[in-house]
């Protein structure tokens, strides 16, 4: 069964729709602990922002695989690479393995006034 090139279309739209969807999580929740001098906020604003940047890096380095003509890369397979990719970078974001919502954590906090 073939799909047609509409649907390819459709998927990249979604694509960038949850892209944009990220940016907005992170700023709405940077812009709540802005107003609320929210600590808790900022923490989860710096965690998304490296979930985002790790999808980023991953999506990234997914390019570099050379592809093979012996196995078909089917949508569904796609979808799911998509898929645990989001799944690293949230995990990954969580733990702080990389330090990076640390960073952002300690450069933001400075604005955050202690209640």
């Amino acid at each position: 069964m073939k799909i047609s090139g509409n649907y390819s279309l459709n998927n990249s739209i979604n694509h960038i729709k949850d892209i944009s969807n990220k940016k907005t999580d992170f700023e709405s929740l940077l812009e709540s602990a802005k107003i609320n001098n929210n600590k808790e906020d900022l923490r989860k604003a710096a965690n998304e922002m490296e979930s985002v940047f790790i999808k980023m890096i991953l999506s990234e380095m997914r390019k570099t695989i050379p592809k093979s003509d012996i196995f078909n890369k089917s949508f569904s397979e796609e979808v799911y690479r998509d898929m645990l990719d989001d799944e690293y970078a949230k995990r990954l974001s969580e733990s702080s393995a990389l330090g990076i919502s640390d960073i952002i954590y300690n450069e933001f906090v400075k604005f955050v006034k202690d209640k």
